[in-house]
């Protein structure tokens, strides 16, 4: 399965990504190295990569036709360790923007809004989706695929930290932040939606392949921007603001969920793929056990085929019995002792089988015998026919 090569050009392009980065801020933004590439140079090879992967990595979908449509996720301890603090990580934080928004202003009133509402709502739904999905993965068991739809309120959320993101951004200038946030959301938004119809067990396009293509991207970009976040706070303010970052820490948090997701499916989709697309199915007729796939391998391995000359021996056989039907209707037809005695066909007769075997070795004695016979015939039938 050519997705599992997706690893090769991940695994290289997520290390030159984070270090090219790290190179950037330390060095070069500095002003400690201005030899080697500048700073807008570096920009341009960073996003080249990201979209060389997804490229790479949407052409292995395409080409690949053997990768299941679904999976039974499986025990997964890392998976569900970072699935549990992601959900924790999400649940907190929208339990303190809550507790700012109840909590009253400079009026004494409660300074709510709806974009805040609906980032509080659609982030608990989402956290305690994700809090499923890791239970799930921590105990082998599917408990994720009773949520039905509200399952997709992880993505979701998601997609709604991405839009408000977005609008804050057009409220600023574009030059006073790294907006690659907005691409790491967008990525992990479809890996968490194809992770959820892997739960689901849901039949449609490809999820196994496409948490594949949008996660790794997403992750990708996720840890270079929670580093390069990192590197900026302790620059400037000497420390990092965990209580300040906990979108990105949440979303980082999930996009380790999804890689070891990924490691996971690696592993096993090879069995999954066997064992659901060759089922194996006994029927019982006449005490007799055939198995359906030894029968369809015979069929594929031609050992199922009939010789032409097989047939020729069916057809004979049967015309051969068509035959001596025929030959037994004449040969009573023609029987002599349905002939009226005085009739010319009595004495010019033939039995029909006497003909075809022994006609040629009958001797005198028999000729006179069958004379007599029939003589004795003709009185009797004129007896008969005087007492009438």
């Amino acid at each position: 399965m050519k997705i599992k090569l997706s690893w090769i050009p991940f695994i290289p392009v997520a290390v030159l990504s984070v270090v090219l980065r790290v190179y950037q801020l330390l060095f070069v933004e500095n002003g400690v190295d201005t030899g080697f590439l500048s700073s807008g140079m570096m920009w341009v090879v960073y996003t080249c990569m990201v979209a060389v992967l997804f490229f790479v990595l949407l052409l292995m979908c395409m080409a690949d036709k053997k990768t299941p449509c679904k999976y039974r996720p499986k025990t997964n301890l890392l998976a569900g360790l970072f699935g549990l603090m992601a959900a924790g990580c999400i649940i907190f934080n929208e339990g303190m923007v809550l507790g700012e928004i109840l909590s009253p202003g400079v009026t004494g009133g409660i300074n709510i809004t709806v974009s805040s509402f609906v980032d509080v709502l659609f982030g608990t739904l989402g956290g305690i989706a994700i809090l499923v999905m890791a239970v799930s993965s921590f105990s082998g068991r599917n408990f994720a695929r009773s949520m039905g739809v509200f399952s997709v309120s992880a993505p979701l959320w998601c997609c709604i930290k991405l839009v408000t993101t977005f609008i804050s951004y057009t409220k600023q200038s574009i030059h006073a932040f790294d907006m690659t946030d907005l691409f790491y959301m967008a990525f992990l938004t479809l890996a968490v939606f194809n992770a959820a119809i892997i739960y689901q067990g849901i039949e449609c396009k490809n999820p196994v392949k496409g948490l594949f293509l949008y996660g790794m991207p997403g992750i990708v970009v996720v840890t270079v921007y929670a580093v390069a976040d990192a590197i900026n706070q302790m620059e400037k303010n000497g420390s990092y603001d965990i209580m300040g970052s906990l979108d990105t820490i949440s979303f980082l948090l999930i996009g380790m969920y999804v890689l070891f997701m990924m490691i996971e499916i690696t592993l096993n989709v090879r069995e999954d793929a066997e064992t659901e697309t060759r089922p194996v199915s006994l029927i019982q007729t006449d005490d007799v056990l055939v198995d359906e796939v030894a029968q369809a391998d015979s069929v594929k391995s031609g050992n199922s085929h009939i010789d032409i000359t097989d047939v020729e021996e069916e057809v004979n056989k049967d015309l051969d019995g068509v035959d001596n039907v025929l030959d037994a209707i004449q040969y009573d037809e023609e029987n002599p002792e349905k002939y009226a005695p005085t009739s010319e066909k009595y004495f010019e007769r033939k039995d029909v089988k006497s003909d075809l075997d022994d006609l040629e070795d009958l001797d005198n004695d028999e000729e006179l015998s069958k004379s007599m016979k029939d003589i004795d015939d003709i009185i009797s039938w004129i007896e008969e026919d005087s007492n009438k």
